[in-house]
């Protein structure tokens, strides 16, 4: 059997509406030496994507069985969604919700939320762990596992081990631990995205603004097309905490629409920004970028808003880790999955 192993962080379908015969414009943040051209063209096919990036290891067998949820359950349905907002055409409200659906899964499925999951992990595993200890402590037999629970709970390595058979009349001493890589991040997505979700359902709760820009003014997406935000004077920051007063949910749709979504609360349903506003949007959309910037136009703007970095050490440490990503995946992960 084929696996998908080219695996999109950002989908083609949503890539082609900055696409020119399939082909984007592609600003990097980070590159090698000088001499790299600011811009360069690429084939959406193989433009914002990783190998092996969402393949995992299941009872020995690689599976991609994520590249196919993210297909079926997240992008697929907001085709039609997306369409329509870029062709001014009405939204049922199934369609809203496959759309909000979308930019949740959009929001964890990139590789700026994979590196930001590190951190969270480190603060919160040790105390899932601490958690899971003292319930196995205080088990008295061995308790039954529901059937979606366990599916889930599958994607966190945990290595369980007796480490004296005899501590005490009544208790051995065991020790749990796990690994904080692929796999936890896959365990986020799944969590945060399964259907009674805390996360998937402030999402539907989202209200959203279609923003049209101003004439004068293009805008690009990201490798992180999805920005928390909110608005600081004449600018608009990032933010946390999507359900606070005042945050904003931002994806640009293609370069002259945005959805800017907030918690049961919105804007004018139809905004046709400003000058002044169509540029704190872009300048927003820029700053959220982990690496990569795409456009349909080389746009002189993006290269003031942002300038990239040159640092070898930096651009093949990137490089190398997602290179050997999957395989220390398989060497270190692998053996508690």
């Amino acid at each position: 059997m084929n696996l998908s192993r080219d695996n999109h962080y950002v989908p083609q379908m949503y890539l082609k509406n900055w696409a020119v015969d399939e082909k984007v414009k592609v600003y990097d943040l980070l590159v090698s030496n000088e001499k790299v051209p600011f811009w360069r063209e690429c084939n959406i096919k193989k433009t914002a994507y990783r190998t092996n990036l969402y393949m995992r290891v299941e009872n020995g067998q690689e599976t991609d069985d994520f590249e196919h949820w993210f297909d079926k359950f997240f992008e697929s349905p907001a085709t039609l969604p997306i369409y329509k907002i870029c062709n001014d055409e009405k939204l049922t409200v199934n369609e809203w919700r496959a759309l909000s659906d979308y930019i949740a899964a959009q929001y964890v499925r990139t590789l700026a939320f994979q590196q930001n999951s590190k951190e969270l992990c480190l603060n919160i595993v040790p105390g899932i762990l601490e958690n899971l200890t003292n319930k196995i402590a205080n088990l008295k037999s061995r308790p039954l596992l529901k059937g979606k629970e366990d599916e889930i709970s599958k994607l966190l390595p945990l290595d369980f081990k007796i480490v004296d058979q005899d501590y005490d009349e009544t208790h051995v001493l065991a020790e749990i631990s796990t690994i904080i890589g692929k796999n936890s991040w896959l365990f986020f997505i799944k969590h945060l995205l399964e259907n009674n979700g805390d996360f998937l359902k402030v999402m539907r709760n989202m209200k959203w603004s279609i923003v049209k820009s101003h004439p004068g003014v293009s805008w690009p997406t990201t490798d992180n097309p999805v920005a928390v935000c909110r608005q600081l004077g004449d600018r608009l920051v990032k933010s946390t905490g999507i359900i606070n007063k005042g945050v904003m949910v931002m994806m640009p749709v293609n370069s002259h629409t945005v959805l800017i979504g907030k918690y049961r609360n919105r804007m004018d349903y139809k905004i046709s920004a400003n000058k002044h506003f169509s540029y704190a949007i872009k300048e927003m959309i820029v700053t959220n970028a982990w690496l990569q910037i795409y456009s349909d136009i080389e746009d002189e703007e993006v290269k003031e808003l942002r300038p990239r970095v040159v640092d070898i050490d930096e651009f093949k440490r990137i490089r190398e880790e997602y290179a050997n990503w999957f395989d220390v995946y398989k060497e270190q992960e692998g053996l508690l999955l």
